[in-house]
């Protein structure tokens, strides 16, 4: 079976609110014949007859009643649909699956949540702290909705946002020949055993980088 168009069940609707196929093409603003056309499509595609025509007018059929009634269902619920899509546009709302890296989540969404829930208290957010990479491989598996970690992301097919940039600091002894350096150049560090988070971080690819760049 063929099934309906909502502009089908549409005009069937407006017939068989005004029993008159001249008075529901006035209030669809459109012909008469594209009307009684899409009409006659409809119960091809039902395989039943709706609507009886006689010289006095029109007139449900039996099953054509039986039709109306879930028609008139579909379309409240259709309507009811369109109408929840144009809210939600307006204000965030449903639940959200937020992926954060251990050194943003803590530090950063103590500021962020309250004020989010005030303005948005329909919104519910669901919040897993794991690593970088883990977060990443999550969001591209649709596990997450967002993500909080370092840049950059090993898939460039991602859509990135910069929130704040903030500098590479390092931690000395305080006797260590540096400790009382007002700043450390890259190449201050050569040769220097350098401690940094465990495999699967932003932060431990970046130190990498870092020391490769300027050991080798």
């Amino acid at each position: 079976m063929i099934k309906p168009t909502i502009k089908q069940l549409e005009y069937f609707s407006a017939v068989a609110e005004t029993l008159h196929f001249r008075k529901a093409a006035e209030q669809l603003h459109v012909s008469q014949p594209t009307l009684s056309d899409q009409i006659k499509e409809l119960e091809y595609r039902l395989g039943v007859i709706l609507l009886d025509r006689t010289r006095h007018g029109v007139e449900l059929t039996p099953v054509g009643r039986e039709i109306l009634k879930r028609t008139t269902y579909l379309l409240r619920d259709l309507n009811d649909l369109c109408d929840h899509a144009k809210t939600a546009k307006s204000m965030l709302g449903g639940t959200l699956r937020l992926g954060v890296a251990p050194t943003v989540g803590p530090y950063l969404l103590p500021y962020v949540l309250p004020d989010l829930h005030r303005a948005y208290p329909d919104l519910k957010i669901y919040i897993r702290e794991d690593r970088s990479s883990s977060l990443e491989q999550a969001l591209r598996t649709g596990q997450h909705d967002l993500i909080l970690t370092a840049l950059p992301l090993e898939d460039e097919g991602l859509r990135t946002e910069v929130l704040y940039s903030e500098p590479l600091m390092v931690g000395l002894p305080k006797n260590h020949r540096l400790a009382s350096a007002d700043s450390v150049a890259p190449q201050d560090l050569k040769g220097e055993a350098v401690l940094s988070l465990g495999v699967g971080h932003r932060l431990n690819e970046q130190v990498q980088e870092l020391c490769q760049r300027i050991w080798c």
